[in-house]
């Protein structure tokens, strides 16, 4: 039998996942070194938004250990893997981190991390009920 909070985590779990179909998405755009301290990489209050028609939102980070650029903004979907094609025959240079979102505001990069962990925690507690 369904316990109420197995429902309530059922209910909240579709709540977070489902992405309704929109025309277009919000995404922090900017571009700038790591490790300054800049707005770009650590003040969301100061960073443009844009909307994006047709693309998703990316965050990526591409450099080497002494000389890294922080991206925000609107990329295609397959922007990690030609990033990845672009740098592979440069052994100076490498894709430290990428990811790509199709929601509001999704390319903060903690919001996308805390997204799955309270999924995760949310799945955890539906199947210790039903095991």
């Amino acid at each position: 039998m369904l316990q109420p909070t197995h429902i309530f985590c059922v209910t909240a779990f579709l709540v977070i996942f489902h992405s309704p179909s929109v025309d277009s998405v919000k995404c922090y755009k900017c571009e700038g070194p790591l490790n300054l301290g800049l707005s770009c990489e650590n003040n969301l209050k100061e960073i443009p938004v844009i909307e994006c028609a047709t693309l998703v939102c990316s965050h990526y980070v591409v450099g080497n250990p002494g000389s890294q650029i922080l991206s925000r903004g609107c990329r295609p979907t397959n922007i990690c893997q030609s990033l990845e094609d672009q740098y592979a025959t440069n052994p100076a240079v490498s894709v430290t981190r990428c990811t790509t979102c199709d929601s509001d505001l999704c390319n903060s990069a903690n919001t996308v991390t805390a997204t799955v962990i309270v999924a995760i925690a949310m799945l955890l507690q539906i199947l210790s009920g039903w095991v």
